[in-house]
């Protein structure tokens, strides 16, 4: 007697990607226990689901093990593709937004534990609950998430790398981490595609920003702490506030020493600059150890510098 077939949800955005490839046949779900063929395996099923999807399907079912093969296959095509030296840094930011498995090994290539880096996504989607909870949030959240995905996969590398540094501190805890991430996934809601173009274009001259730009860390904690709302903590309004200050008080918007930003915030800064490093080379992992030393020339005292010594054990 044959064995009965498994099936597993299929997201509707991969057959919306793949959907003229996909290697598998397609079902809708009919009753609990039976499932009616829609789409055959390499046909184009693009216009057939976006059909069922105006009629109000919201879920697509394939065999599961046909399912994980392809999965599997996808996985692997795109990490041979993140680590090919002919591949932009643009085109390799698109990936990662497809792909946690190749988000997973090049952040492993760069010396974070998988452990941190699967604790990273968990509390992400832990805060990102918390975030869509709060009236006041939820919307720009969701705004946030779509129009400035790149960013968004951004802060899963740096919440990665943040996460790594706690295992180096000896009064970390499972709180303290999951203010950090909601801090990371706060900061920056209130931007647009274009103001994270003017973020990096004004980098060296934070003065010459927008001034929404510019206030934008202050007008984040007001947002979330209107009404008297308390459902975020101090340490993430200070992480929020002070995410783009800089070692050299030029940073923005309060200009803060080095001698008075906090311990939290300057792991988040410290982490940004290494991965914003990274990005630039490429993801060029030869250049992780030239990376280092060059923040050594910048993180040189104070919160910032006991920041880069945990980032340093933090990295195998």
């Amino acid at each position: 007697m044959a064995l009965k077939a498994e099936y597993c949800r299929v997201p509707i955005e991969v057959i919306q990607r793949y959907g003229g490839e996909v290697p598998f046949d397609l079902y809708l779900r009919l009753s609990d226990d039976k499932l009616v063929r829609v789409g055959h395996a390499n046909d184009n099923v693009k216009d057939t689901v976006a059909h069922y999807i105006e009629k109000g399907v919201k879920e697509i079912f394939a065999i599961k093990d046909d399912y994980l093969r392809f999965v599997d296959l996808m996985n692997k095509e795109l990490t041979s593709k993140f680590f090919d030296v002919d591949t932009s840094s643009d085109e390799k930011i698109k990936i990662l937004q497809s792909s946690f498995s190749v988000l997973k090994e090049a952040l492993c290539k760069i010396g974070i534990q998988e452990k941190s880096i699967t604790l990273a996504r968990e509390l992400a989607k832990k805060s990102g609950e918390l975030i869509s909870k709060q009236m006041f949030t939820k919307e720009l959240f969701a705004k946030y998430k779509n129009q400035c995905s790149s960013e968004y996969i951004r802060c899963l590398f740096v919440g990665s790398v943040v996460m790594s540094m706690f295992d180096n501190l000896e009064w970390q805890s499972e709180s303290v981490r999951q203010h950090a991430m909601e801090a990371l996934l706060l900061r920056d809601i209130l931007l647009s595609p274009d103001d994270f173009v003017s973020l990096k274009q004004n980098r060296e001259m934070p003065k010459k920003l927008p001034t929404h730009v510019y206030n934008h860390p202050l007008d984040v904690v007001k947002l979330m702490t209107q009404d008297g709302c308390r459902d975020f903590s101090q340490d993430v309004q200070i992480m929020i506030e002070q995410h783009h200050e800089r070692p050299d008080g030029v940073g923005f918007p309060g200009q803060v020493a080095d001698t008075s930003i906090s311990l939290m915030s300057a792991m988040i800064i410290v982490a940004d600059e290494f991965i914003d490093r990274m990005i630039d080379s490429a993801f060029d992992f030869d250049k992780r150890m030239l990376v280092l030393n060059e923040l050594l020339g910048i993180f040189k005292k104070g919160n910032y510098r006991k920041a880069l010594n945990v980032l340093n054990l933090g990295i195998d």
